[in-house]
Formats: structure tokens, C-alpha cells, sequence
């Protein structure tokens, strides 16, 4: 079932936004009398039937509300150094796809992308668009945090985790023996 992302808590009667609205009518040819799911990222998904898509602004009926299951227990962050070109909306995509629940975007002595304040602010928005349509495919509860870019000094120095996994191909440990049970969240860098 098609899931969208919305930015307030269901109730009764939905109207979407314009934006969401041509996707569902146009995009995905979706009718009156068709379902669909809501989430606000609260860990509830919110079952919908479309009432009308006539006047640009489809209208929706919520019709049941069950707690959303599909996040892994283990909160992972994944501090990434910024590749060259279009690399990263990759990365953010398929880890939004695979459960992280927050992606930074790492700036490393070899990050041979510099992006100025400007330039950054601009791409985060892009990246963030990138993890919603990500989370939205792939039947997600919560859309990913995209951090802002930062150096990996101060990545490291804000990190709070309870475990931290810097991968290293002179490391000695295996990654099985690093995580036990009683973890839950964890910062791969």
C-alpha cells in the first residue's frame, strides 16, 4: 500500500497538500475509494480511503490507526564523508532504505567536495527531499534525520552513541564481537 508522510497527526477527515495531492492523483493515478497510509513519524500509520481527488486537493478518510513496526530497535547513525558529485544522494537513499535513523554528511581531510554555507544549506534541503521519497518507498515510520555537514572532528566530539564503529582495514575486531543486545544506537563512521 502507497504510504505518504505528513507533518501533522491525523484526524477524521485529511486533505493533502498540493504537492502530495499531484502525486497521488496524477503520479500514481490513485482514485476515490482507494487506500492509502499516513504517517507523522510517531510511530503510528494511520489507514486511509481517498474521498475525493477532484479541485487539486485530494481528500482522505482515516479509517484506522495501528502502531507502525517496520524501525529496527538499534538507532544507527551513519557519519558519511562526502563523496564527489551525485554519490551521497545515493547513499541517502539506499540507507534510508535500509533502517539508519540519521545520516551526517562528513567533511575528511580527503572530501574533495567543499560546499560554502550557501551551497550546503541548499544541498541538505535536496538530501532531505532524497530521504522522504526514500522512507516513502520503502514503508518506513520515520524519515531520517539529515545532519548538517560538519567536520569529522566535531562529528566525533558531539557523538553520543553507545557504540562507535570506525572501519578500518588495519582493525583487529570483527564486527559480530563489537555488538551485543543491550545497545540501542550506535554511530558507524
Amino acid at each position: 500500500m502507497q504510504k505518504l508522510f505528513i507533518d501533522f497527526e491525523p484526524d477524521g477527515q485529511v486533505t493533502l497538500n498540493e504537492e502530495q495531492s499531484r502525486h497521488i492523483a496524477k503520479s500514481l493515478r490513485m482514485r476515490k475509494g482507494d487506500m492509502l497510509t499516513l504517517t507523522s513519524g510517531n510511530g503510528n500509520d494511520y489507514g486511509c480511503i481517498i474521498e475525493n481527488t477532484n479541485g487539486g486537493l485530494v481528500t482522505l478518510s482515516v479509517c484506522y490507526k495501528q502502531a507502525n513496526n517496520s524501525e529496527p530497535s538499534v538507532k544507527v547513525t551513519l557519519y558519511q564523508g562526502v563523496p564527489k558529485s551525485s554519490k551521497l544522494e545515493d547513499v541517502i537513499q539506499k540507507c534510508t532504505e535500509l533502517g539508519i535513523s540519521a545520516i551526517c554528511p562528513t567533511l575528511t581531510n580527503r572530501s574533495v567536495s567543499r560546499p560554502d554555507e550557501k551551497s550546503a544549506k541548499k544541498k541538505k534541503q535536496r538530501y532531505e527531499k532524497i530521504a522522504l521519497e526514500a522512507a516513502q518507498q520503502s514503508g518506513r515510520g520515520i524519515v531520517p534525520e539529515i545532519m548538517d555537514m560538519t567536520s569529522l572532528e566535531k562529528a566525533v566530539k558531539n557523538d553520543d552513541s553507545e557504540l562507535k564503529i570506525l572501519f578500518y582495514e588495519g582493525g583487529g575486531e570483527s564486527l559480530k564481537s563489537m555488538i551485543n543486545q543491550d545497545v540501542k544506537s550506535v554511530s558507524i563512521y
